[in-house]
């Protein structure tokens, strides 16, 4: 994880494939890779990492969360949510799910549910607030689909 947090991708990626095999690790292994692939700008990659976290254990939340993020980066944005909806039940108070479902609901146009996840965001994790409340001000139903990415 200190590889990936200096930015050498290439050399965390070598570790995680090393451990991806263990278990319980895997599930996390696979999930670091698919944070590998968003780093690399590699959707698809990352898609295919987290579903093979998922694979590797359907109740981590976190793997649904990440595919999550790299399917509304590859505009998906109705499988995004279906991911969305999985971390949530898993993990009802997990603000990070949260605030990536209120991007997504900006993105498909839906504003109300945008601002209902933003404030459940808030509420479960301050420092969420002002990037959920963000997202929520750039909702226009009718440009749905053409605003910038929210996702950083």
């Amino acid at each position: 994880r200190l590889l990936v947090d200096m930015n050498k991708y290439d050399e965390a990626s070598k570790d995680f494939m090393q451990v991806k095999d263990y278990k319980p690790l895997s599930a996390q292994a696979y999930s670091e890779l698919s944070y590998i692939a968003t780093m690399k700008r590699d959707f698809e990659g990352c898609i295919a990492q987290a579903s093979q976290a998922i694979k590797a254990d359907p109740k981590y939340a976190d793997g649904w969360v990440n595919r999550s993020t790299c399917e509304l980066m590859n505009h998906q944005y109705a499988e995004a949510k279906d991911d969305l909806d999985a971390a949530i039940r898993l993990e009802p108070d997990m603000a990070q799910a949260y605030e990536n479902r209120t991007a997504v609901n900006v993105f498909m146009g839906d504003c109300k549910a945008a601002s209902q996840d933003a404030e459940k965001a808030a509420k479960l994790n301050a420092d969420f607030a002002d990037a959920a409340r963000e997202l929520v001000a750039q909702c226009k139903p009718a440009q749905a689909n053409t605003l910038s990415s929210p996702v950083k």
